[in-house]
């Protein structure tokens, strides 16, 4: 049997025997760990939807949970903690796309947008990211997406398609590496033409505020997030801090509100089905049978947490003064920065690509990697040859290599195109092996003496 709730302030009202349409979902998830019978909740599903759930659960990684989409009649599974993609077809799953890479997206973001198939970040013991992959391609089974301004070492606690983006909303930043642990408690968006991420400001009300600025990470033992049409939602436990319950994201007005609750409905394991509008139907201990949740109905008894502010010109946001204070400061670093490496390396013209005079401050890790750089001017570079300039070659951890390879390359390409005007590594395929990727630097780097010839 298939229940309604209105769920206002704590008070759970049930209304029996409201019948749903099974047929009318577009997202279904069920976390784990899975139950043998499980399937049988879902009484209205069809044989052959009660199939795919049964034949998923092979495909699932230990203590992991699953997302299964309908899209344009046909249906995709995403099992959590991989980078796999299926496709139900001729009554199994299919791959669409496999990586043999576990654990790297394990709280992801799974979506599909204009036939393509995306994970976005993750929260995990080493280090939270914000990273954006994209699978599209049988002979390249994913992608990173390359993003302006990403947030580092941040996961949100959650993630919400707009329109015109993504926001996301709260999270943690978290490398045990640089001793780093603590809450964010705003959020970015995403904007999906220009790939470039931008700070969100959330203006909070005072009585919020001052409850969140107490919570430390050890406040949070549970919390989960969804998104629907018109709402992101994100279930969070609070104890013993007031403030457990439903965080709504309104996308069209850009405002956040709070829905008390006095039990945690997300509790393991439970199934959540979501419809193509603004509802959803919940299993879980605490319900029992499959639960419908009307978000206009939650609304009716929520609080106003706060709205919501973008802010168009980056993550890395200062005010007009500060902007030139630091314009001067970084003036007369150019100059001396100038004096020490014309003396240095007793250059006496300066090349025509770029000018001693306005010459911008160089990171120390690109510093480090200038000169070996410029040795391989026009090269075709191997993998392992990358890794090798690269300082990254004694790292066992092939996943650990290849996010620090990917975000050192673009951080490479971002100063120099910042600096000489164009970026310095291009990865092309190989010619002999076309599943196989290359590194060749730009030949014109290498003319480009007065900055990148060592001593």
């Amino acid at each position: 049997m298939w229940k309604r709730v209105f769920i206002f302030s704590g008070f759970l009202l049930l209304f029996f025997n409201v019948s749903v349409e099974a047929g009318d979902w577009t997202k279904l998830i069920i976390y784990s760990p899975w139950v043998e019978g499980d399937v049988d909740r879902f009484e209205d599903f069809s044989l052959e939807e009660k199939d795919m759930v049964k034949a998923a659960k092979p495909l699932l990684i230990s203590n992991t949970y699953m997302v299964i989409f309908k899209e344009e009649g046909k249906f995709y599974l995403q099992p959590k903690c991989t980078q796999n993609w299926y496709i139900w077809e001729e009554g199994e799953w299919k791959t669409l796309f496999y990586s043999p890479n576990q654990g790297g997206f394990c709280t992801s973001m799974s979506f599909i947008k204009d036939k393509e198939f995306f994970l976005l970040g993750k929260y995990g013991f080493w280090e939270g990211h914000f990273d954006l992959i994209k699978s599209s391609k049988k002979d390249e089974p994913f992608e990173w997406v390359y993003q302006k301004n990403q947030p580092l070492d941040y996961q949100a606690l959650g993630a919400f398609q707009t329109e015109n983006g993504i926001i996301s909303l709260f999270g943690l930043r978290h490398n045990p590496r640089l001793n780093l642990a603590e809450m964010d408690y705003n959020g970015f968006f995403l904007d999906w033409e220009t790939k470039s991420w931008s700070q969100i400001t959330l203006k909070w009300e005072t009585q919020f505020e001052n409850n969140w600025k107490k919570i430390g990470l050890s406040r949070f033992p549970h919390f989960f997030a969804f998104d629907l049409k018109d709402y992101g939602l994100i279930f969070l436990e609070n104890f013993p801090i007031e403030g457990t319950g439903w965080y709504i994201l309104d996308k069209e007005n850009l405002e956040v509100y709070f829905v008390e609750a006095h039990v945690y409905l997300f509790q393991h394991p439970f199934s959540l089905l979501i419809d193509g509008e603004n509802s959803f139907w919940l299993s879980a201990p605490n319900l029992g049978v499959f639960t419908q949740i009307e978000v206009e109905d939650l609304l009716k008894g929520a609080e106003r947490v706060g709205g919501l502010e973008i802010k168009n010109f980056g993550v890395f946001d200062v005010d007009q003064e500060l902007l030139v204070d630091l314009t001067l400061l970084l003036g007369v670093l150019v100059v001396g920065f100038v004096w020490y490496w014309q003396s240095k390396t007793k250059e006496k013209e300066v090349g025509a690509e770029v000018s001693d005079k306005n010459l911008p401050a160089i990171s120390v890790e690109l510093e480090n990697v200038l000169p070996e750089l410029h040795a391989n001017a026009g090269q075709l570079l191997k993998q392992q040859e990358l890794d090798v300039l690269l300082g990254i070659h004694e790292i066992k951890n092939l996943d650990l290599k290849k996010v620090k390879r990917a975000r050192l390359i673009r951080m490479i390409n971002e100063e120099t195109l910042r600096i000489f005007g164009n970026p310095c590594i291009e990865r092309v395929r190989s010619e002999e092996d076309r599943r196989m990727m290359q590194y060749r630097v730009d030949p014109v780097f290498g003319f480009k003496k007065n900055l990148v010839s060592p001593d």
